[in-house]
């Protein structure tokens, strides 16, 4: 939880989990939708490395305080979405 990581956004589920993930945690600097793009934020991250220094020490903390590990919320809103689900099959 504490290497920061450029994702490169594609068309598959693979390809757009690192720009859910980095987008939830305030991280969207280190999203790259090309491939020139994805050298640009790699080098600009490995070129400042006082901010990159910064970066990793803030990111566990970033982590743990993100909706990614809010697990009730998730199976709430998660419930929600199936009870709608549900509600929709019921009225047909």
């Amino acid at each position: 939880m504490g290497v920061p990581v450029v994702s490169r956004v594609g068309n598959t589920a693979v390809g757009r989990s690192g720009f859910s993930l980095l987008s939830n945690l305030g991280l969207r600097d280190l999203i790259a939708f090309t491939d020139e793009d994805f050298v640009h934020v790699a080098s600009r991250l490995c070129s400042d490395l006082r901010g990159l220094a910064r970066l990793r020490q803030a990111m566990r903390d970033s982590i743990e305080s993100s909706t990614l590990m809010d697990g009730a919320s998730f199976a709430s809103h998660m419930e929600a979405v199936y009870r709608e689900i549900w509600s929709r099959w019921c009225r047909r």
